[in-house]
């Protein structure tokens, strides 16, 4: 398999991450879960750490 399909299931799984935790965050926000609230956030930043891992790859691969 090419680098480059790497690189994409790294965003889509980022962006999967983020948007799903978001979700998560706002409905234990309305609900007033705490815990869940906290639960939501670090699944959220787990999704943007993957989408920062997708990124870092892309230049790494497109500057050698």
């Amino acid at each position: 398999m090419h680098i480059l399909s790497f690189v994409f299931i790294a965003f889509a799984i980022g962006v999967i991450t983020i948007f799903c935790g978001f979700i998560l965050t706002v409905v234990a926000w309305v609900n007033d879960f705490a815990k869940l609230e906290k639960v939501g956030i670090y699944i959220t930043l787990a999704g943007a750490f993957m989408l920062l891992m997708g990124i870092g790859s892309c230049t790494r691969y497109l500057s050698s």
